[in-house]
């Protein structure tokens, strides 16, 4: 049987795994979708990345954000470290991300782009940061849709 992260990009595997740090750093129990988004600003070379700092997040100010927003308490070890509900859903909604394209790969463009959805009904964490989700998807799709662009390709 396959495994389920057998589709992701290295650079999305290394977010989920950033994240986890994050997590960890801040004493959270679990990983948050401020986790990840903080892990893909991290990813150099990406889209994510790219369109994140374009829009003028900046990691510090972000981890403020995420930090102020979440549940501190006695951190987990790294392997009882589980993810949120709403970071269950962001990728499930990531992964459809990828199929509505017809993308074999689930890189960090569809990883942020899972995020935004997930943020159109619960839009907390880009309203902190003063952004507009609807303007990070134009950003994202704007980058998808160069003639160059090959899914889960990145710099890395």
């Amino acid at each position: 049987m396959p495994s389920k992260m057998e589709r992701f990009t290295q650079g999305a595997r290394r977010s989920l795994s950033t994240a986890q740090v994050e997590a960890e750093r801040m004493q959270y129990p679990e990983i948050t979708i401020g986790h990840m988004l903080l892990a893909l600003l991290q990813e150099e070379g990406t889209i994510a990345a790219t369109v994140l700092k374009e829009a003028g997040i900046e990691l510090e100010k972000a981890r403020q954000v995420v930090a102020a927003a979440g549940q501190h308490g006695p951190s987990p070890d790294a392997e009882a470290m589980t993810l949120a509900d709403n970071v269950k859903r962001m990728l499930e909604l990531a992964v459809d991300e990828a199929r509505k394209r017809s993308h074999t790969v689930i890189a960090t463009e569809h990883l942020l782009l899972g995020i935004v959805r997930y943020q159109a009904d619960n839009n907390d964490l880009f309203d902190t940061l003063g952004q507009d989700p609807e303007a990070i998807r134009k950003a994202i799709e704007g980058h998808m849709s160069q003639p160059d662009y090959r899914p889960g390709v990145d710099a890395d």
